[in-house]
């Protein structure tokens, strides 16, 4: 619990964009937390849905993905396998994309965007980045521009 006091207090440092991406993340989270299963949707969707929601978190694995969608690992895996998906495929899909929404945000710094995105350092966001494009992050925003 928070003293609401607290929630007046000004950041010294804001930011506008990195908030309305917490926001609509929030909001995501908070729409979607009754809903961790969802019997309608394939694997890889459920999967797809809930890597979003815990990327930026730094806690994602094999094995929470699994237990959130109540399934022992190796049934995720065969599950995934059978719609032609692996994990780590799954984990690239969604970064990609995630990575392509935040580098349209010029006012975030790249270290931010690297956290987000589930990586502890910015350097392994870099290297997953050129594998992914064949460029940097940074030489993407200027072909962007």
């Amino acid at each position: 619990e928070l003293d609401t006091d607290f929630l007046d207090v000004k950041l010294s440092s804001q930011n506008p964009q990195l908030h309305g991406l917490v926001s609509s993340y929030l909001s995501m989270v908070e729409i979607n937390s009754n809903s961790t299963s969802k019997p309608n949707l394939s694997t890889s969707k459920q999967a797809r849905h809930l890597i979003q929601k815990i990327l930026p978190t730094g806690q994602l694995s094999r094995p929470v993905i699994a237990e959130n969608m109540k399934l022992h690992e190796r049934a995720l895996h065969r599950k995934l396998q059978s719609e032609g998906y692996t994990f780590e495929a799954l984990v690239d899909e969604v970064r990609i994309a995630e990575a392509k929404k935040l580098l349209a945000h010029d006012a975030i710094p790249m270290s931010q965007i690297a956290g987000l995105l589930g990586y502890n350092e910015q350097s392994s966001f870099n290297r997953a980045f050129k594998r992914w494009f064949n460029m940097t992050p940074k030489q993407y925003l200027q072909s962007k521009h």
